[in-house]
């Protein structure tokens, strides 16, 4: 066991238990060493329990733990009868099935190795439904009784109460790049308050991160993997994108300069009379008064200037009553130019109007003149009514024939032809059909490209933090050492089991001798028996000897039995020394001294109580 005892005290410092080097065997483990390493086992396997490492001086908490270790082994699955007792007064056999069982609960390497690599973002929501499972989990709690909302289990804490926060508001925030930190302020001073920093830089880390999953998703469908590619999709979008932008400007510039036309038009025709404003002329009648008018502008403007110069002089009556009937004056051209731009539309309509009936007309003339054409030529062939008739049925004669002859034609020719159709329209649709699972085949391999990516990817994170893992660990460690051990514990059970086996061997062999010696001596006495009693009858040393024969086998017989019980005897003693070595390990009497102790605790502590509430 010598063996068993090095691996659970090696694999206790490796979970953290603080043991002396000296310790070496189960022997030497005290109450405080046993609950420490059973509660850290049970801490790794789940995390959830919130058990304390050190005994606790008082009796009842260490009746609790050791009712709390007990019950979560057995809710493990460790079978067996578990009670307080097992972990305050433990002997050295019941604590090694219980790190055995505890170490092979203890989660694998590769469950770790699984979690790594399932990414940052998967650890991250198995954290959180992890915690949101726990506190369904955990009983209510009136309100009063969490301080500041706050609830807590152990180690772990959370909030409950929320009538301190405040509603979830975001801003625009812009981050400050390389060259331009100075003229931009910092992200904290951009918010109105400073409880939407948080969640306006939330929005815009989302906001870009979705932003390069849709250029991702672009490039997957334009079918860009390389880096060279996507550099070309780039560019070719910031073109797009860039002319979109002054197509968008050359609108925009368009739409102004026909409003400043409107203003020039409104502003140089100011006083038009009634006569212009009934005019209906044409539209360049009208661009050729807007021209000549145009030269005029600058005299209005220096008359409007003085008009507007004259108020200071002017009582504030006139100022008011010119301003009206200025108002009223470009009131007056506004509707006149609206009239105009009406009666635009009405003659466009019109003339449009006019040229799809002039159409309509020119086609219904084609037509009666064809019509008209065939009347004609049926008129001038009257006259010789009959021998026009002979030779229109000559003419469709030789018309049908020549029609029958070039169908016969096109037949030799049109089979040949639907042949090679259809030849080319099978070759078409096998080269569909390639292309279809080649272009099948082009996404998987992309699928199967971007998975392996995704692999070497998490493979390299493994490798990073398994190389930091590695620099932090011990280098005195000797893997030899350990793989040397390990060859010799395998060495001394291959020696035991042949020694075993070899054992199993001579048993067997001595008791087939030991039958076949027994059958033999049996066979030799009845023959033995029947020769001398023939002659025990006539001769009186024949009886003596038969006699003598009779005492032999029975003084024979009892010294077998007596070799038997002898064998029996010692099988025995040897189970008893046995029991006795297993009752010695067991600390009987460390452990009477133990519960005699606890028990004048105890004593002490109920007496203590009693005089406390004598005292109240």
């Amino acid at each position: 066991m010598e063996e068993v005892d090095q691996i659970v005290i090696h694999t206790l410092r490796q979970i953290g238990c603080d043991l002396d080097e000296d310790t070496t065997s189960l022997k030497q483990f005290t109450t405080e060493i046993t609950v420490e390493g059973v509660v850290r086992c049970l801490r790794l396997i789940n995390p959830e329990l919130n058990l304390p490492i050190r005994v606790s001086p008082n009796m009842v908490a260490r009746y609790n733990l050791g009712m709390a270790l007990a019950s979560a082994c057995t809710e493990l699955g460790f079978k067996g009868d578990l009670g307080y007792q097992t972990f305050l007064y433990s002997n050295e056999t019941e604590m090694r099935r219980i790190f055995m069982f505890l170490f092979e609960k203890l989660p694998k390497e590769s469950e770790k190795v699984v979690d790594q690599q399932l990414g940052k973002s998967a650890i991250v929501l198995r954290a959180i439904s992890e915690q949101i499972s726990l506190q369904l989990k955990t009983p209510w709690l009136p309100a009063y009784c969490k301080k500041d909302g706050i609830r807590s289990t152990g180690q772990r804490w959370w909030r409950e109460d929320y009538s301190n926060c405040t509603r979830l508001k975001t801003c625009k925030l812009v981050l400050p790049h390389k060259g331009a930190s100075h003229v931009i302020r910092p992200i904290w001073e951009q918010t109105l308050e400073a409880n939407d920093v948080v969640p306006s830089i939330l929005e815009l880390n989302t906001a870009a991160l979705v932003q390069e999953q849709e250029q991702e998703a672009e490039m997957h469908q334009a079918g860009l993997l390389t880096k060279g590619s996507q550099q070309e999709f780039k560019q070719r979008k910031k073109e797009r994108i860039q002319k979109r932008i002054l197509d968008a400007f050359r609108r925009v510039a368009i739409s102004l300069d026909e409003k400043q036309t409107l203003e020039v038009v409104s502003s140089a025709r100011p006083r038009m009379t009634e006569d212009t404003l009934r005019d209906k002329g044409s539209k360049f009648a009208r661009a050729e008064k807007l021209q000549f008018t145009k030269d005029e502008q600058p005299q209005n403007v220096s008359s409007h200037n003085e008009m507007l110069r004259t108020p200071k002089k002017t009582s504030e009556q006139e100022a008011e009553a010119k301003v009206a009937a200025l108002q009223q004056e470009m009131h007056n051209v506004a509707q006149t130019l609206e009239q105009l731009e009406n009666q635009e539309k009405e003659l466009s309509a019109s003339l449009m109007q006019i040229g799809e009936d002039i159409i309509q007309k020119k086609s219904k003339t084609a037509e009666l003149e064809s019509k008209n054409q065939l009347e004609h030529k049926a008129l001038t062939l009257l006259p010789n009514a009959e021998e026009n008739i002979l030779k229109l049925q000559q003419k469709i004669d030789g018309a049908a024939q020549t029609l029958l002859s070039l169908s016969a034609q096109w037949e030799k020719h049109r089979a040949p032809l639907i042949e090679q159709y259809r030849d080319l329209k099978e070759q078409c649709s096998k080269r569909l059909s390639e292309t279809q699972q080649k272009l099948e085949e082009i996404k998987s391999m992309r699928d199967k490209m971007k998975d392996i990516q995704e692999q070497a990817r998490n493979k390299d994170e493994l490798h990073k933090q398994l190389l930091s893992e590695y620099e932090k660990l011990v280098k005195d460690v000797s893997r030899s050492a350990y793989t040397k051990r390990i060859y010799e514990i395998v060495g001394n059970i291959k020696k035991q089991k042949e020694e075993i086996a070899k054992v199993l061997m001579d048993t067997k062999a001595l008791q087939k001798e030991i039958n076949h010696l027994t059958g033999k001596l049996d066979r030799t006495f009845t023959v033995t028996d029947e020769l001398i009693f023939k002659d025990a009858k006539k001769d009186e040393a024949v009886r003596r000897a038969y006699k003598y024969l009779a005492a032999v086998h029975e003084n024979s017989n009892q010294l077998l039995q007596a070799v038997e019980d002898t064998g029996a005897i010692l099988r025995e003693v040897r189970d008893l020394e046995d029991q006795i070595e297993q009752e010695s390990q067991k600390k009987v009497v460390a452990n009477l001294e133990r519960i005699t102790a606890d028990y004048k605790q105890m004593k002490q502590e109920n007496a203590s109580l009693l005089a406390q509430l004598k005292a109240e």
